[in-house]
């Protein structure tokens, strides 16, 4: 069974969004294989930063959501993040702090100034955005 924990900081959750979010980490961990206990951290992000994933290596199962986000809206960003979340766990994406990013045993230095095309483009990126239209079709017909 898969744990949810909630870190929440300056809004706190309503039932129906608690509950949304738990029904999405279930529906997608039956699809991806998820460590046993995700975090999801609430808070507030830039606005134009809908969810990321904890790089501290003491947060791994972490994905961060931006708490503008209203119910509906937070989804996408979930699922997109937990897709992270399962490249990690089984070993596909190891993300160190230095901008170094491993993908399948091959090596990526992320620039700053790269693009949002560019980094779209990026394998593990390209991963997300093929099983992101799977489940999230999954999810709708659930």
């Amino acid at each position: 069974m898969l744990n949810i924990e909630f870190v929440l900081h300056d809004k706190e959750l309503d039932n129906f969004t608690k509950q949304t979010i738990i029904r999405i980490c279930e529906l997608v961990n039956t699809k991806l294989e998820l460590p046993n206990t995700i975090q999801v951290e609430y808070k507030r992000l830039s606005d134009s930063t809908y969810g990321e994933l904890s790089l501290h290596s003491k947060f791994r199962n972490r994905v961060v959501i931006n708490s503008i986000l209203e119910t509906h809206e937070l989804i996408t960003p979930l699922i997109h993040e937990l897709i992270h979340v399962h490249q990690i766990h089984t070993g596909q994406l190891d993300i160190r702090r230095d901008s170094v990013y491993i993908w399948n045993k091959r090596t990526y230095h992320v620039e700053n100034n790269m693009s949002y095309k560019q980094y779209l483009e990026l394998p593990w990126e390209t991963d997300v955005t093929e099983k992101l239209k799977l489940i999230s079709k999954f999810i709708l017909e659930q």
